[in-house]
């Protein structure tokens, strides 16, 4: 169908062109049905100059960047279709219209170079023309192998986000087994709430902030089970509504996960971790705070780094990540732009 659309194109290009120079140029002895029959006497060579130079030279010389040899081809091929064009005007077209005598001098330049300017202004706008659709679909190229560059990157950055997930959560479950407490089979129960979540939205780009605040309840659950009275826990969320805001999956529980991995530890009593979420008119606000030991934190490790360089794909622009600190507090806080354009957000809703 796109060759069938691509060839009445170049056939509506050549009508078009023939009509307007049966009309506009057309000698004023002639009539139009004979202009019109002259034109049309034409079109062989000149269609054999235009295709040669869009099918063989452009591909040829001009794609590979070999420009001296398409300038001196291209040269040629006017010169030779020049004098052939020329001859054609000098012997056949009068034999075939009396009214139209041949020149007095067979190569009359000043009328040359005027028949070379009517006989290549069609391969110049063939050639304009292709130049343009050979810049449009690089650059449709060009997007497609950037658009599945990124969409590879996304898919990794999500492997190992996983990952990380499930190794601080099994850790967890494995500390509350060591201790048998009763609290094990509401831990598994939550796990595997937090897994049917992860194998639902495995291959999703966007999730309601409803549903990944209903994740990250669950795994604050599993936590506080864990620490008891060693940590305190809280969550606070100031937004009326969730139900329509989307986020990338993972965003909120990585926070967490850095907090627990770094803010959490016997030389901490109390420890804490406490979650904030809301809202203004344009961004989601999201804080996560935990209490720090003197000493220095570590690095927050390849958690948070994977998440921003994620959110950078993203979102671009239009998230701002922080890290806050002091000698007892080590405070995280994310804005993420409510509505932005994004392939991503289209393409998996």
């Amino acid at each position: 169908m796109k060759r069938l659309n691509v060839t009445g194109v170049h056939i509506l290009l050549w009508v078009g062109y023939i009509l307007l120079y049966a009309t506009v140029w057309r000698a004023p002895e002639i009539s139009f049905g004979n202009s019109l029959l002259r034109e049309l006497s034409f079109l062989p060579l000149k269609i054999v100059l235009v295709y040669t130079c869009i099918f063989f030279l452009v591909p040829r010389y001009l794609q590979s960047k070999q420009y001296g040899m398409f300038i001196f081809a291209t040269v040629m091929i006017i010169l030779v279709t020049t004098i052939l064009y020329n001859t054609y005007l000098q012997t056949v077209v009068p034999a075939l219209f009396i009214e139209i005598k041949p020149d007095k001098v067979f190569f009359d330049w000043e009328k040359v170079s005027k028949r070379m300017t009517f006989l290549t202004s069609p391969m110049f706008f063939g050639l304009t023309l292709t130049m343009v659709r050979n810049w449009y679909d690089q650059r449709e190229q060009n997007a497609m192998i950037m658009q599945e560059n990124l969409n590879a990157k996304l898919h990794l950055l999500k492997q190992q986000l996983q990952p990380h997930f499930f190794f601080n959560t099994l850790n967890s479950l494995y500390s509350l087994a060591l201790q048998k407490s009763d609290q094990t089979p509401v831990m598994i129960l939550k796990l595997s709430e937090l897994m049917r979540y992860l194998s639902d939205h495995q291959s999703s780009d966007w999730v309601r902030l409803k549903d990944e605040i209903c994740f990250l309840e669950n795994y604050l659950s599993i936590e506080e089970i864990r620490y008891q009275d060693k940590a305190s826990v809280t969550i606070t969320n100031a937004i009326a509504s969730s139900e329509n805001i989307y986020i990338p999956p993972l965003v909120l529980s990585t926070f967490v996960e850095n907090a627990f991995k770094h803010g959490v530890s016997p030389s901490l009593n109390p420890a804490f971790v406490a979650v904030e979420i809301n809202e203004d008119a344009q961004y989601i606000c999201y804080k996560v705070s935990n209490s720090k030991a003197p000493l220095p934190h570590k690095q927050a490790g390849t958690g948070l780094a994977n998440l921003h360089a994620r959110l950078k794909i993203i979102y671009g622009k239009n998230f701002n990540m922080d890290i806050v600190e002091n000698e007892n507090l080590y405070s995280a806080e994310l804005k993420l732009k409510k509505e932005i354009e994004n392939v991503y957000m289209h393409n998996s809703r």
